[in-house]
Parts: structure tokens; sequence; C-alpha cells
């Protein structure tokens, strides 16, 4: 039987019964760490935590579909290449998480700015973010990611 942690202020952690679910909640830092440091031109904090293991998937908010860890991890890097160095504001609202065993999920607002490579300017981001998660190796890594803009008007409520 799963577990369903609903996090109602942003960035909020909700206390867990079970240590699947601490242990999750715990790792849960590292992926907004790693994303802030795409935004900031560097992917090897998110690479690490791409599964290894086949199935590896991303749906980017551009419509691609993207399959197997290697595809997946040159997606990002080029990703991440479209950052300036060192601007980056992150902040992630968790709308759902869900432990089950072996396999965890997250639903999320994600808002941040970013200097897109080559621009003097900063621009403000906010995306709706599904992960999908596997504990692989004793630790948990990244399956899948389907993350899309959301349209002005349409916030979480």
């Amino acid at each position: 039987m799963g577990i369903s942690l609903a996090l109602a202020p942003a960035g909020a952690r909700a206390q867990s019964a079970s240590s699947a679910d601490s242990s999750f909640c715990a790792f849960l830092p590292t992926v907004e760490a790693a994303i802030r440091s795409m935004g900031k031109n560097d992917s090897r904090p998110w690479l690490a935590l791409l599964s290894t293991e086949p199935g590896a998937t991303l749906f980017s908010p551009f419509g691609h579909v993207i399959r197997g860890t290697s595809a997946v991890a040159q997606r990002y890097d080029s990703v991440a290449k479209r950052f300036e160095p060192g601007h980056r504001t992150f902040t992630v609202e968790y709308l759902s998480i869900e432990v089950d065993g072996d396999l965890a999920t997250t639903v999320a607002v994600e808002r941040g700015t970013f200097r897109p490579a080559g621009s003097d300017s900063t621009m403000a981001s906010v995306t709706r973010a599904t992960m999908i998660y596997r504990r692989e190796r004793g630790g948990w890594k990244l399956r899948h990611r389907h993350m899309d803009h959301l349209t002005e008007g349409k916030a979480a409520r």
C-alpha cells in the first residue's frame, strides 16, 4: 500500500510514517539543487539523478518524447547549455508526493528565474512537472519527467 502526501506551502515537507517515505522526502532537496544547477549551465548534478536502467523517458515542454538514458541525458545536457552560469532562482510547490515501495512520484509547480545564454535579461518561468522515480541500487533515480509551461491564469489552487 502506497502513502500519498500532499504538501500545502511551497517547499514544505510532509512528515512520513515509513522509512521509504522518509528517504524519498530527504532526497527531494537534491533534486531541487540539481534543477537549480541546470538553470546555471551545469547539468552534472541532474545527470547524476538519472536512472541507468533501460526505460528512462522525458516528455519535454516543447512536445518531444525522448527515450533511453543516453538520449535523455543528451537532451538535459543540451538544455543546460541554454542558460548563463550563475543566474537562477527556483522554488517548488509539491502538489502531491506518493511513495509505494520502490516507486515514487511527484506532481509540482516549479517557479524560477534564469538568464538565457547570450542574454543580459533574466526571464521568469512557471512549469508543471510530474516525475517518476525508482529506487535503484539503494538510492532514488529519475525514470521519467513530464513538464510543460504553465499558461498564464492557470496557477495551482
